[in-house]
């Protein structure tokens, strides 16, 4: 699938009673009896109370000011699980009132929707999905993260982005020596507020197979075909992207090995990669890191490659990564992206934790080559007040630096009160 990369601009009778009891106590006890085996019905509500305040959160050029936001953030999620079926469904939504300095307004922001059905078998599963989804993109940064193994990559503008869609993936083969899968989508977005020429509504169809072999006990090969078609509101055709990849993994005692060669074909040229892999178990942590060449259509070649550690100390936790791979833009064109992000959690108490988190991102538009370079730093302390209750107080600083636009930068601090409630009927 593909990517969004924009620019920010400024913008602002008794027996059937007799029956339905029974039937009522029938499922409350089949519930009871899988929850003790670990399904049943699990119904999840949770409410999260935020007052923030930030300098420029829009990151606009020259700033705007200071903004106070209270954000009321609600959720509610079902869940039923069998042995070999589960049906989740979760709804979510955000009640905000934000003083600009021109009065206080409110508004219902990133709204969401989600249900799926996974139906397993012996060695075969079978998931159905469909998704509402609404994002802010007023956030100052907002950081896309990648589906389907696509990286990172970063969106600047006011407004929102609305998606919709349905996913399908049948995997076989499950634990055999031979082993396949099927997948298919469809995602519509539609953009809502926005100011940016290149922030256009669009829809995504994907299909694919894949195989898998076992050539040994501890080797496994894959081909996988995937096509992608991408079409824009307005007159420009639809672009077709079709990749062919066949890559090895083998498992060593202390983690992994692989190696990936594809071809992706599209209406600028063909575009070729081959990428090496390491995954290694450590005492309490990991470590992976993949390296690899891309040739670009317009000429030349990119190098890619992704490095992400983990250590788990007594009291939390360090990390790092850093990747470099190359993404779509709004005009389903070739972006570079490279990020660094490097983040410590800690326990400083029976209640009391710490966050520090840091990240740097840039994206290169091939075509024209411009750049936009954004850096944050955040740091957080939770507090549990009770079993249920818990409290968080954060600040952070965001700077992004546009070529042509120039470079801005904001701070904003938070406060949170939030508990998340759990029932089994």
């Amino acid at each position: 699938m593909g990517h969004r990369v924009g620019t920010r601009r400024k913008l602002r009778g008794k027996t059937p009673r007799l029956l339905s009891l029974g039937g009522l106590v029938a499922v409350l006890t089949a519930g009871a009896a899988l929850t003790q085996d670990g399904g049943g019905v699990l119904l999840t509500f949770g409410i999260d109370q935020r007052v923030s305040w930030a300098d420029n959160p829009d990151l606009d050029i020259p700033s705007t000011g200071d903004s106070v936001r209270f954000d009321t953030r609600l959720s509610f999620g079902f869940v039923s699980e069998t042995p070999s079926d589960r049906l989740a469904f979760n709804l979510g939504t955000t009640v905000r009132g934000e003083d600009d300095g021109s009065g206080l307004g409110f508004s219902l922001n990133s709204p969401s929707a989600e249900l799926s059905y996974t139906r397993s078998g012996p060695s075969s599963s079978l998931t159905l999905s469909a998704f509402l989804r609404e994002a802010d993109l007023d956030d100052g940064l907002t950081l896309i993260e990648g589906t389907d193994g696509d990286p990172p990559v970063l969106t600047f503008e006011d407004g929102s982005a609305r998606t919709k869609g349905v996913r399908l993936a049948y995997n076989w083969g499950e634990g055999a020596p031979l082993g396949g899968a099927l997948r298919a989508g469809l995602t519509d977005t539609d953009y809502l507020n926005t100011t940016d020429p290149d922030l256009v509504d669009n829809r995504t169809v994907t299909v694919g197979a894949g195989l898998r072999f076992a050539l040994n006990e501890v080797t496994d090969a894959t081909l996988d075909l995937d096509h992608r078609r991408y079409d824009e509101d307005g007159p420009a055709a639809a672009e077709d992207r079709t990749t062919l990849s066949a890559g090895i993994v083998r498992a060593l005692p202390r983690g992994s090995l692989r190696a990936k060669l594809s071809t992706t074909r599209d209406e600028d040229g063909t575009r070729t990669g081959l990428s090496f892999g390491r995954v290694v178990d450590l005492p309490r942590g990991s470590l992976s890191f993949d390296l690899g060449l891309t040739e670009a259509t317009g000429g030349g070649v990119d190098t890619t490659g992704a490095l992400s550690w983990r250590q788990d100390l007594a009291n939390g936790a360090l990390s790092a990564k850093l990747s470099r791979a190359v993404a779509n833009d709004t005009d389903n064109a070739e972006t570079l992206v490279t990020a660094l992000s490097v983040g410590m959690t800690r326990e400083l108490g029976p209640r009391l934790s710490l966050n520090l988190g840091a990240s740097w991102t840039q994206s290169e538009k091939r075509a024209t080559g411009l750049t936009t370079e954004s850096t944050s730093l955040d740091a957080s302390l939770s507090y549990a007040l009770t079993e249920d209750w818990a409290m968080n107080f954060g600040a952070s600083h965001k700077v992004k630096d546009e070529d042509v636009v120039g470079k801005a930068d904001s701070s904003s601090v938070f406060l949170s009160v939030g508990r998340k409630f759990e029932w089994r009927p």
